[in-house]
């Protein structure tokens, strides 16, 4: 993901031989199962600490220069103008070698050396130039008839522990039935930031991509997948508990919690819903619960979790309750008390003092209280 985002991590043909290995494990091991993931580059550059002075420039570059009217044309030119040639030269060079990459990526596929393929798509808004690439890439899947071993979708971050949850079903012959749950019907049909399909999307791919099926019957579901997205409404947290919390008692399904941000200002736990979770005693009794940074992040995780715990393959492995309750708990630290209570208020007093939070120099950051 990292690599993908900076043009100095080596060229397209290094890429690809280092992805030849691939080849060579193949028919070493004929029948070893290979998952793979390959990103779709980030719309926006990723802060450097040099592109500071012209990054929202870049980004706004890359959101618009695929429009074809006529102000939007022009805007390009002008914002283009206001970039150095060297920063949008490096920029559209790292996408034409990802989007080279992928494609590779895609007829290791169809070659049958990678089983499984996931094109997961970085961070990016409704528009830009990731669009034009991500449906060539699509419309390649479909001209191969590849759409059984490859899958498009949102979030990078979580990729992995979703390959990893399919590996382990895939092992054990499981495919569970997930039933979505959200608190709200208007956000369900919603993109969440720093994304470009609508929640529920979302939600359906990153199902399918660990290797469970999406249902409506929410009585004969394997998980009940509860996706929060209600922050700041009144009572939402305590009717949205409750459901939760009845699924709890019930105990005859898994129990997924999503708690998603979907301003994009806070990337953390919602404090009143986590609260409300706790004080109902039903925290420590879910099978997962995530909240950090994007949708897809958060429900990557949280699905990955859910499915594990719940599957046949790891129900008899030794440690397996202490893993979960020692993941709820990292959860709980980092995605409620870190980054919904602790950073808030380092920030707050950081700024106070007239500090950059991003930006520490080594004496600000030896300053422990």
């Amino acid at each position: 993901m990292v690599a993908s985002r900076v043009n100095a991590s080596g060229t397209a043909a290094d890429a690809r031989r280092r992805l030849d290995l691939l080849r060579e494990l193949k028919r070493t091991a004929p029948r070893l199962p290979i998952l793979a993931a390959s990103t779709i580059m980030r719309l926006a550059p990723t802060a450097d600490g040099v592109n500071e002075s012209f990054r929202v420039e870049l980004a706004r570059w890359a959101e618009l220069s695929d429009e074809r009217d006529s102000a939007s044309v022009a805007e390009t030119g002008r914002v283009a103008a206001r970039i150095p040639a060297a920063a949008l030269t490096a920029y559209r060079e790292t996408r034409t070698r990802n989007a080279t990459i992928n494609r590779y990526a895609t007829d290791l596929a169809r070659d049958h050396v990678v089983d499984q393929l996931i094109l997961s798509q970085d961070d990016a808004r409704a528009r830009g130039v990731h669009l034009e690439e991500r449906a060539r890439l699509q419309q390649h899947i479909d001209s191969a008839r590849l759409r059984d071993r490859i899958s498009v979708q949102a979030g990078t971050d979580e990729v992995a522990m979703l390959l990893l949850t399919r590996a382990v079903l895939a092992h054990g012959g499981e495919r569970p039935h997930i039933a979505p749950i959200y608190s709200s019907p208007a956000m369900q049909r919603t993109l969440m930031p720093y994304e470009d399909v609508p929640l529920e999307t979302t939600v359906r791919q990153l199902i399918q991509a660990a290797g469970g099926e999406e249902t409506t019957d929410v009585e004969r579901a394997d998980h009940r997948l509860f996706v929060y997205t209600s922050r700041g409404e009144a009572g939402a947290a305590a009717r949205f508990v409750e459901q939760i919390r009845r699924a709890v008692v019930a105990g005859d399904r898994g129990v997924i919690v999503a708690d998603i941000d979907p301003k994009g200002d806070v990337q953390g736990s919602d404090t009143t819903f986590v609260t409300t979770l706790i004080e109902a005693g039903i925290f420590a009794k879910l099978d997962a619960y995530a909240s950090w940074n994007t949708a897809g992040n958060t429900l990557g995780t949280a699905l990955a979790q859910g499915m594990l715990h719940r599957s046949g393959s790891v129900s008899h492995a030794p440690d397996r309750a202490r893993a979960q309750h020692w993941f709820l708990l990292d959860r709980l630290f980092d995605d409620y008390l870190y980054h919904a209570v602790l950073r808030p208020e380092a920030m707050t007093e950081l700024r106070a003092r007239g500090w950059n939070p991003t930006q520490l120099d080594p004496g600000q950051s030896a300053v422990t209280a």
